[in-house]
């Protein structure tokens, strides 16, 4: 069976991309996987190279100061290509082009429309709102990786159907030390729409014993779209009084990831 994955970018490491990585797998047990993208990071994704197109996008991030313009804008060309390919197409990105693609398949870690920040950008972005819910529509299987994601689907997109496969995970490698753990583990992409300010506000909560005894440790890849959250995340810890116990570690190589999640307390 030919399979059609389309990923919009690989330029940081993240949940998504693992989930894409794990899919090229389906090669060994005689599918036919290729992956459709606008562009690509070599040094971090050279063991999935020989699987991807990359479609020919007409415009380079940062031309436009709206950057959900320039992903539907360049997931035409994503769309043109996908046109001339025949197979299952499955969607990680882009749900919009479920519409246009079939049979196939959304897999979504969030809808598009709810990592819009801001009442300007949430109102331009109401266009791409509307296409996206008819993507979500007209798949024939839409699945979630968890149930939170599952819910919003479900009461958005009215998909009552929506089912939940969790990312898969490497058991022999990712081994917890019981007991063993010094600190609180959070990790995600360094995203607004992840909310690390309700952890900070929460961990500020704890007792100055607890924090001493348990610092935070905030550990995911940064986005290109949003350096300066970072930033206001440290300005956030500092108000809060909490800085020494917070520690930041920016795209974190997955074999020290392992032992991050390894010796952490709490993740």
């Amino acid at each position: 069976m030919e399979l059609i994955v389309i990923h919009y970018t690989f330029e940081t490491y993240g949940g998504a991309e693992k989930v894409v990585k794990q899919l090229v797998k389906l090669n060994e047990k005689g599918f036919s996987v290729s992956i459709l993208t606008c562009s690509l990071t070599k040094e971090k994704f050279h063991d999935i190279l020989e699987h991807v197109i990359i479609a020919e996008c007409p415009i380079r991030r940062r031309k436009l100061p709206f950057s959900a313009y320039i992903s539907f804008i360049n997931s035409y060309a994503i769309l043109r290509k996908a046109l001339t390919m025949s197979g299952v197409y499955i969607l990680s990105t882009n749900y919009y082009l479920a519409s246009k693609l079939h049979p196939s398949i959304i897999y979504t870690h969030f809808p598009e429309e709810y990592t819009v920040q801001g009442f300007i950008r949430r109102l331009l972005h109401k266009p791409i709102d509307h296409l996206e819910a008819k993507g979500f529509s007209e798949a024939e299987i839409v699945l979630a990786n968890s149930k939170f994601t599952a819910n919003i689907v479900a009461n958005r997109y009215d998909r009552r159907d929506v089912k939940v496969v969790y990312p898969g995970i490497e058991v022999e490698r990712y081994k917890p030390k019981i007991g063993k753990g010094s600190y609180i583990l959070i990790v995600s992409r360094f995203d607004p729409y992840k909310n690390f300010e309700l952890a900070l506000r929460a961990y500020a909560l704890l007792e100055r014993e607890l924090r001493e005894k348990y610092p935070l440790v905030l550990a995911g890849s940064l986005n290109m779209k949003f350096l300066w959250y970072p930033s206001f995340l440290m300005k956030l810890a500092a108000d809060l009084r909490i800085k020494d116990s917070i520690y930041f570690m920016f795209n974190v190589p997955e074999e020290k990831l392992i032992d991050l999640y390894s010796n952490a307390a709490i993740v």
